[in-house]
């Protein structure tokens, strides 16, 4: 939000110098009128605009990528959320925005107070085409939208031409330019370049109606009456006759000659001014833009995708001897302090994991450059957490410069309770309200994990529900013809005689909901959970299943593909390698898994090489790569897999 008032703020400046320098002397008052109008409200919608034709093209040969370090995943859950607040939870700076906003809709409500004061002390006079209201011992001028309010000490030869001034902003409607900015000087009453804007348009609404009543009166009778001097009404959205800081400006202005029309040609500034506003708009980076879009081919040199030199720290926390380490818990109890399980959220059931992407600048702020999770909801909790992280010790590389560190970090939601709305009475035949997985007493267990000791009972459970899903799996024709892929979450519920029951699910096409459904409901029986007295009760469980084609094989039958099993390293659970010669030559696309779930993160090198890549948030990457050159995956945690590149190559990697 801050960049955006700077921004702005930037822009209108920008404007008003072209205005000030080249516009403000000339005669084409409704030009500048509404240059005027225009400008400001172009500079508050300019920043969320951004042409792909104007966007920074960076050659593949010079792109450089630090490597992403991946953080362990952190749950939390609604009983650690912190005690909800009546006040929204904001930063100092935005209270105080809103602080003086409020004070002034109290202001502008105190200005509207004084003139329907004006109106009931005065004697009101009802007109075709105006309103007049004649004020007792008075020499105040000036017109409110259609009212005219005129002193009764005003000499009555000068009725007529205060009138005929006024009549031009009434019916120039100049009033709503004047409240059009008293509503932006309440939401932006931090800008001078609002209240500025203000004062040229004012200034400007008097010349043209000086102009227009000119005309009809004699010059020199209407200047002789603007020399003359009388009380006003200080209240920014009227039109005051006599305003003393204006009264020269005017009388010179009607003495100037008309300017040129071929002056005009100047308001053509507007086209480039507002083309290199738009062009440095387009080429920032967008802060949520993906940093390796799934068809994006990295070329990245120089740059060896290992760990950084020196890893970004909390301040305070620069000395410890475990920088990982102390980042890691440092995040773990920023996350814990600032945590809201948002409540409808809670009402809803959502739950799930949230992949959030962030850097760490080489100033040391943060910027959030991705999100993804099961709702938007969780998301944007979990912007909201990052966006509170404070200023940190930036990383630097092996010479001591300052380099932009990228992290991903995994939050998973769990709902500790049941349901809000779907607690039911405990009988027989239902077991009790349900209960999450995660806080059952007794795990439900597949036959084969019943035995397993307790801290193993959650991976048995969850290999044997990857290995159903590996089985049952049937990829929808339809949905495979019309090239529909994403994740389907399925949550669902072990009820307490076995049975299986899915409750909802989420995902980008009904076929990929349906068939998401059909292998769950094919789960066979399984040993429900039980709570603290043995008593079996259902249990919800939530599980994403991610349907996924590769861009050649989108229109195509699967049996055009040939599949061969590449020997793992010692440790990796399995590596897949497909042949596709529909593919760019030189170009190998792939997916790396952990546990069923795309893995973000993955440092993927050529051997010998400072070249790579990073896996993205579903674990897919695109890189460039020779024939005969290994490729060698790396992950924090995981050992390392390496493939050598047989052919032109569409590779899917299980670490």
């Amino acid at each position: 939000m801050l960049h955006y008032i700077i921004q702005t703020i930037a822009f209108q400046l920008l404007f008003l110098l072209v205005y000030d320098v080249l516009l403000k002397k000339e005669t084409f008052f409704n030009w500048n009128r509404a240059y005027l109008i225009i400008t400001p409200l172009l500079s508050l919608a300019l920043p969320f605009i951004q042409l792909d034709s104007f966007k920074e093209v960076v050659p593949q040969a010079y792109a450089m990528q630090l490597p992403v370090i991946v953080l362990a995943e952190t749950t939390v859950t609604e009983s650690q959320a912190a005690q909800a607040s009546l006040l929204p939870d904001l930063f100092w700076w935005q209270w105080l925005l809103l602080a003086g906003s409020l004070l002034s809709v109290l202001w502008f409500g105190y200005k509207l107070y004084k003139i329907y004061q004006l109106k009931r002390q005065g004697k009101i006079h009802w007109y075709q085409e105006y309103t007049e209201v004649l004020l007792t011992k008075s020499e105040v001028a000036f017109s409110f939208f259609k009212h005219i309010f005129l002193g009764d000490s005003i000499k009555e030869k000068n009725h007529q031409h205060i009138i005929e001034h006024e009549l031009v902003h009434i019916k120039e409607k100049h009033t709503w330019d004047l409240m059009l900015f008293e509503l932006l000087r309440i939401v932006f009453w931090f800008n001078p370049l609002i209240y500025i804007y203000q004062a040229r348009v004012s200034e400007l609404h008097e010349f043209i109606a000086d102009a227009h009543t000119a005309k009809k009166s004699k010059k020199q009778s209407y200047e002789l009456l603007l020399e003359q001097v009388f009380n006003t009404e200080h209240i920014s959205f009227i039109n005051q006759f006599f305003n003393h800081s204006l009264i020269k400006k005017r009388i010179v202005m009607l003495q100037k000659t008309r300017s040129r029309k071929v002056w005009q040609l100047k308001y053509l500034l507007m086209v480039p001014l507002v083309l290199g506003m738009l062009v440095y708009t387009s080429c920032e980076k967008e802060a949520k833009e993906e940093s390796t879009p799934e068809n994006t081919v990295l070329n990245t040199e120089d740059v060896p995708f290992t760990v950084v030199a020196q890893k970004p720290s909390f301040k305070g926390y620069e000395n410890d001897e475990d920088l990982f380490k102390s980042f890691k818990e440092q995040l773990d109890n920023h996350i814990r302090k600032n945590f809201r399980y948002p409540e409808e959220a809670q009402e809803k059931g959502e739950q799930g994991r949230v992949y959030v992407q962030f850097r760490v600048e080489t100033s040391g702020n943060i910027t959030v450059l991705n999100l993804r999770g099961p709702t938007k909801l969780l998301e944007g909790e979990a912007l909201r957490i990052f966006e509170k992280l404070p200023q940190l010790n930036p990383g630097r590389d092996k010479n001591d410069n300052v380099v932009p560190v990228s992290f991903a970090y995994p939050i998973s939601f769990s709902l500790d309770t049941p349901t809000p709305g779907e607690n039911k009475p405990m009988n027989k035949q239902d077991g009790g309200p349900e209960v999450p997985y995660n806080v059952a007493y007794q795990k439900p267990a597949f036959p084969t994990c019943i035995d397993i000791i307790e801290k193993e009972q959650f991976q048995c459970f969850k290999d044997q529900l990857d290995a159903h899903v590996r089985k049952y799996f049937r990829y929808p024709k339809k949905a495979h013809d019309q090239g529909v892929q994403g994740r389907v979450y399925v949550q669902f519920k072990i009820n307490p005689d076995g049975s299986t029951t899915v409750m909802r699910t989420r995902g980008p096409h009904e076929l990929l909901e349906a068939e998401a459904k059909r292998i769950i409901n094919a789960l066979p029986v399984i040993e429900p959970g039980r709570d603290d007295n043995g008593n079996a009760v259902p249990v919800t469980f939530a599980y994403p299943i991610v349907f996924r084609l590769s861009d050649q094989t989108k229109f195509t039958k699967v049996s055009d593909k040939q599949t061969s099993m590449v020997k793992p390293n010692a440790g990796a659970r399995a590596v897949y390698q497909e042949y596709d010669s529909s593919l760019e030559s030189g170009i190998v696309k792939g997916n790396v898994s952990n546990n069923g779930k795309g893995l973000p993160g993955v440092a993927i090198v050529i051997e010998g090489t400072s070249k790579g890549a990073v896996t993205n948030y579903d674990g897919d990457f695109a890189i460039k790569v020779e024939k005969g050159q290994k490729l060698i995956f790396q992950y924090k945690g995981l050992p390392n897999t390496e493939v050598k590149i047989a052919d032109n190559n569409v590779l899917k990697i299980i670490m």
